[in-house]
């Protein structure tokens, strides 16, 4: 659905094979270029590391910045 301002993703690489991870990421980061505001929740750290700006953790029920 486009245009849109947010985007909220629960693990989106879940069902991803490597070519569709690298297609989502390009994606997305072209999104985020164009103004979109990603919120993306992952326990993939190498999804974290190729696109988090601004990481928060949840441990143990808190927030960590």
């Amino acid at each position: 659905i486009r245009p849109f301002e947010v985007l909220l993703l629960d693990e989106p690489t879940s069902a991803l094979d490597i070519e569709g991870v690298g297609l989502l990421i390009d994606e997305l980061r072209h999104s985020s270029e164009q103004g979109a505001a990603i919120l993306l929740s992952t326990h993939d750290p190498n999804l974290i590391d190729r696109l988090g700006d601004r990481i928060l953790k949840i441990q143990n029920g808190v927030i960590k910045a």
